[in-house]
């Protein structure tokens, strides 16, 4: 809500109430109008008119206490049925005046309730057209009772009611400015909680390690705290474009590409190296064509520093007013420190978790191969299931390729099979070096597809590596197996691939169960 949101409510309400106690008053004086006539010593009356006139009277007190004003304000009618009420307000007291004595007939004390009411609701030019309708009036009753009338009664009653007008004016004017004052005020107090608010809210969420959902929740703050457009603006580690994250009322051209550092608030930003406060942005040379369609009329930028460089820039517009006060810069520099937080502990979170996850993967990774180590072996079985297969597979005379090659050719010949293994399995499929030249592969629900993946294997190596072939041992994890049963069936038929010529693949059978190792 704006300051002329803010006054034109205040008036509203104010004048509102005014109109509630006005009904009041008028059904006081309406009662008082009633017994008129049967008071001592009071003129004789026509009762007809009279009570035609009483009847119309309550009939238009009972309308404008019905009527729905808070509505009629917010559609416009408001002021003008008012200036319609007060006009047959002194229309109705010059005929009451007329019809019980004229212009020296008490009714036209009458005259005080209606300017009263005008003085204490109008602005001040509606004020001098009431009043100027009122003089017209009571001069009116003075020329048809008095073709000359006395100057010294009219200029009294005339200057009585100035001095009620004048008086009642200067008196709502006070208490409207009051008002208003003590509404900015309260309204005033209302955005500075919103602001630590929105900024408490941050400063908890910095805890979740989570910066895109920080930043999600500052910009959200930033339009709940007035702001129709926000974002931001995180730049690149060369510096020379930004990407917009957290979008609030931005063109999808703007949020779906990079932009250039060179325009726009992060160009001041990172020309100013502080925060910027920009009161006509669609007028500035520096604005984005894109945004400045969007009819921001003030725009605020300010830094998002982590560990001394400019990481982002926090930015937020309003299109509905050209006001910022300062509490809003202050609060949207802290919202950008928070920011700056949240990315610095999101920042240094990954690089542990980098370093933890980079350890436990040196844990369980052979150093000479690449693949898993026995450790990761061991968890592979661990995670066994029905259908899996087990391959253990074992270089054929590697002591002979020690021998005659040395020790850093047999090094290079399990990397290969290494390699050549992880290459040819399936993505779902895991390899690891099991122990020496031995190497244990964990096919996924191969089922009885296992042996025939494994002859593949086979057939494949010999054309990477004829020199060196490897034999190999295929067992399928059933439901009720235990991971050692499995291994160790896989483990024999590897031994009766060996035993009946190597070069081959040997799958588990019922005869090989004197051969299981487990």
């Amino acid at each position: 809500m704006t300051a002329n949101e803010t006054t034109t409510d205040v008036l509203t309400a104010y004048r509102i109430r005014t109109v509630r106690v006005a009904v009041m008053v008028t059904l006081l004086a309406l009662g008082c109008l009633v017994a008129l006539p049967f008071v001592p010593g009071h003129p004789h009356v026509d009762a007809l008119l009279y009570g035609i006139l009483l009847v119309v009277a309550g009939v238009g007190v009972g309308v404008a206490a019905a009527l729905p004003w808070p509505r009629l304000f917010e559609a416009g009618w408001g002021e003008r049925l008012l200036y319609v009420w007060s006009a047959l307000d002194i229309a109705l007291v010059t005929l009451g005046a007329a019809l019980t004595g004229g212009p020296r007939s008490d009714v036209v004390f009458f005259y005080a309730l209606t300017t009263l009411f005008f003085a204490a609701s109008y602005p001040p030019i509606g004020q001098v057209g009431l009043m100027a309708f009122t003089c017209l009036a009571y001069l009116l009753l003075w020329a048809l009772w008095h073709p000359q009338p006395p100057v010294l009664p009219v200029f009294l009653r005339m200057a009585t009611l100035f001095l009620v007008w004048a008086m009642t004016a200067f008196l709502a004017t006070e208490r409207e400015r009051e008002m208003v004052a003590h509404a900015r005020s309260r309204r005033l107090a209302e955005h500075r909680a919103a602001l630590l608010s929105a900024v408490a809210r941050t400063a908890t969420a910095i805890n979740t390690l989570d910066a895109e959902l920080v930043i999600e929740g500052v910009t959200e703050s930033l339009t709940g705290l007035g702001f129709e457009v926000a974002n931001c603006c995180v730049i690149s580690d060369d510096g020379r474009s930004y990407r917009v994250t957290a979008a609030r009322g931005l063109p999808p051209d703007y949020t779906g590409r990079p932009q250039s550092t060179d325009h726009g608030m992060v160009a001041l930003v990172r020309e100013r190296r502080g925060p910027v406060v920009v009161e006509d942005y669609g007028s500035h040379p520096m604005a984005v064509p894109s945004l400045a369609s969007l009819g921001i009329k003030v725009a605020i930028g300010a830094p998002v520093w982590v560990g001394g460089r400019l990481s982002a820039v926090l930015i937020g517009g309003k299109t509905a007013t050209a006001e910022l006060s300062p509490t809003d810069a202050e609060a949207f520099g802290l919202l950008a420190g928070q920011v700056g937080r949240a990315l610095e502990n999101a920042g240094q979170y990954q690089a542990q978790r980098r370093l933890t996850d980079a350890a436990n993967r040196a844990s369980v990774i052979d150093e000479l191969t690449g693949v898993g180590n026995r450790r990761w072996a061991n968890t592979l079985l661990r995670g066994l299931r029905p259908s899996d297969a087990v391959v253990i597979i074992d270089l054929d005379h590697f002591k002979d390729v020690n021998d005659r090659h040395g020790h850093g050719v047999g090094d290079e010949t399990l990397r290969r099979l290494a390699t050549f293994l992880q290459s040819r399995i399936r993505d779902q499929d895991e390899v690891a070096r099991y122990g020496g030249e031995e190497f244990l592969l964990v096919l996924r629900q191969a089922g009885d597809t296992a042996l025939s993946a494994t002859d593949r294997l086979l057939v494949a190596w010999r054309e990477v590596a004829p020199d060196v072939t490897f034999s190999a041992g295929v067992a399928l994890h059933g439901p009720d197996d235990t991971p050692e049963k499995t291994v160790g069936r896989a483990d024999a038929a590897m031994y009766a691939a060996k035993q009946t010529g190597r070069d081959r693949a040997c799958e588990f059978s019922a005869g090989l169960e004197e051969l299981e190792t487990y």
